[in-house]
């Protein structure tokens, strides 16, 4: 971004729906520029937190609004609603109730696209200076010419503890178990590998505050956790961020720096991998949502095999051989992340003789590196 602030010219700022379709305009490139796939990072992080934003503070017609007149096009492969559609499904309102919430819902989109642009990049602008940037990146980006700008509108709904889940059966890659058709309508488009590896490098370093609720987080890393960091505060605490750069992510808990690793220690990692868990089984048993399947099955078996490796804990039902199977076929996959390989290689062969998670009887796994602080059963601090 840097760079790109010394150009000679920023394009003025557009209206949101010119901004995204005016985004095309790239010459091909071999490969995909890291300025696409920052932008396309922004963007899904931006348009994801809306639509959990909206969900969550019980206006879920304030996501419907901005994906009919702004996303349809490119996010569901048809001719958007227009606002008379929209207002026929509230009898009581007028034209005006579509009008104000999709401005409202425009204004949200645009702050939640300033909070995730890294903090490092904000220092010595405005945020109007901000959005500029990145729009003009994403202009400017080849993303459409790989075809992959629907790639940002990839994202999960909000999903609280007591939503309905898939059977653990459906998450076994290639086990047959289907689920409900999508309630789209319209065929999502198969997520090519370009596509997938994209979402894959979004969904490890997605903040896991940005999958659960803060409150609901709460509850398994205390207010006086240095994972809790800005813009992602804890709720209830004070002061200013502390301990590790980064907000807590998958990636976090696979690749953690040492400041990390001592501050996983203090909370309830298990608990967060069980929550986890269970929100790749609702993400595969929603409908409403075009995330590949294939992301929900990888994230039932990271969590499963971090769980497994580091903690020596079965948190899985489907057998050791089918979550070793799982592991194998990812690690054959040309979009998986290298920065996932050395913790499913690894699981490998400990899923097939779990003795070799141990040096010797009684000691504790080779891989165990996040200590609780929590006493067990005989008041003894865990070996």
């Amino acid at each position: 971004m840097d760079a790109h602030r010394r150009r000679k010219s920023r394009p003025s700022h557009q209206p949101l729906d010119n901004e995204v379709e005016a985004s095309v305009a790239a010459e091909p490139e071999p490969t995909l520029s890291p300025d696409a796939v920052y932008a396309l990072d922004i963007l899904n992080q931006a348009i994801g937190a809306l639509r959990r934003h909206c969900e969550r503070t019980g206006r879920p017609h304030l996501w419907v609004f901005f994906e009919e007149r702004l996303l349809a096009d490119e996010f569901r492969n048809r001719q958007g609603k227009t606002r008379e559609d929209l207002a026929a499904g509230y009898p009581d309102k007028s034209l005006q109730f579509v009008d104000n919430g999709l401005t409202t819902a425009k204004r949200a989109f645009r702050r939640f696209v300033l909070e995730v642009i890294p903090r490092g990049l904000r220092d010595g602008t405005t945020s109007a200076e901000r959005f500029d940037e990145w729009m003009a990146i994403l202009r400017e980006s080849n993303a459409s010419q790989f075809n992959l700008l629907h790639t940002a509108y990839r994202v999960s709904p909000y999903l609280t503890p007591d939503c309905e889940e898939s059977s653990s059966a459906s998450l076994v890659v290639g086990g047959g178990v289907t689920e409900p058709r999508s309630s789209y309508g319209e065929l999502a488009p198969v997520a090519c590998d370009d596509e997938l590896g994209v979402l894959l490098s979004f969904q490890l370093e997605q903040p896991i505050a940005e999958w659960l609720d803060p409150k609901e987080l709460i509850r398994f890393v205390p207010v006086s956790s240095p994972l809790w960091s800005v813009p992602y505060w804890c709720p209830g605490s004070t002061g200013k961020a502390r301990g590790p750069d980064r907000p807590l992510s998958l990636l976090t808990l696979v690749e953690p720096t040492p400041v990390e690793a001592e501050a996983l220690g203090a909370i309830d990692l298990l608990a967060i991998l069980e929550r986890l868990k269970s929100l790749a089984k609702q993400i595969r048993r929603r409908t409403d949502h075009t995330m590949p399947q294939e992301l929900a099955q990888l994230l039932y078996t990271t969590v499963n095999v971090i769980a497994f490796h580091r903690r020596g804990a079965e948190l899985y039902s489907i057998g050791n051989a089918a979550l070793a199977g799982n592991a194998q076929w990812f690690l054959t996959r040309p979009w998986f992340d290298d920065r996932l390989r050395p913790l499913f290689e690894s699981s490998l062969g400990a899923l097939a003789d779990p003795s070799e998670l141990y040096r010797n009887q009684g000691a504790e796994p080779l891989c165990f590196q996040f200590r609780t602080r929590d006493r067990d059963d005989t008041g003894e601090e865990p070996r």
